[in-house]
């Protein structure tokens, strides 16, 4: 049992901690050009005191008419920010989709391709994207750089349509997911190093 508690101290110190805040309320896209109302959605982050080692961010069924007028952005308690998705998709209808904004995905949303629930990289074509009501620029183009500023607080996404004459919704909300690398104590490196040993006189008896 004692070996066991060890190595199940060594595993979560391996794989870290995973915690979620989520915002279900429905985003309406505002039909409207760059003039127009953003819809900001907050989502308060609390509690969160070990080193970041990966932040994704979840878009639940995303509807539009024509998603190359898309410009997502979400913004930090500390200012620092990211588009998630601005010009993909093309004029392909999307109804329903999940969309998974990460890092490590190995692949970027399509350009002139049709949109599919997945993971991917944040994405953005081309440039000059403004959200009325949000922080001015530059945006960042990477959820990495966040990782080690402090988490907790307001987030806030912007969603805006940059043409008009479409429409769209996210009907499930966004959540923002931490992976968090918990910082052993004392205590805890004693043990590991105590069952380490343990394991390791076990070895030579056999």
């Amino acid at each position: 049992m004692k070996l066991f508690a060890v190595f199940s101290l060594a595993a979560i110190a391996a794989v870290g901690f995973g915690q979620s805040f989520a915002n279900p309320t429905i985003i309406a896209i505002p039909f409207t050009g760059t003039s127009g109302a953003s819809t900001p959605s907050n989502i308060s982050v609390s509690g969160i005191t070990d080193p970041i080692t990966n932040i994704t961010v979840d878009l639940f069924f995303l509807t539009h008419t024509f998603p190359d007028d898309i410009d997502v952005l979400v913004v930090g308690p500390t200012g620092a920010s990211v588009i998630l998705m601005s010009d993909v998709g093309s004029s392909f209808d999307v109804q329903g989709i999940n969309l998974k904004f990460d890092d490590l995905a190995p692949n970027s949303l399509p350009d002139a391709a049709l949109l599919t629930s997945g993971t991917w990289k944040p994405t953005n074509i081309g440039t000059g994207d403004t959200w009325t009501g949000a922080p001015a620029g530059p945006y960042g183009a990477a959820l990495t750089p966040l990782y080690g500023l402090n988490p907790n607080g307001t987030w806030t996404l912007y969603i805006q349509d940059d043409l008009g004459g479409d429409i769209g919704l996210l009907d499930g909300g966004w959540q923002i997911n931490f992976r968090t690398q918990p910082v052993p104590e004392p205590a805890t490196l004693v043990a590991l190093g105590v069952g380490a040993l343990a394991l390791l006189r076990k070895r030579r008896k056999a």
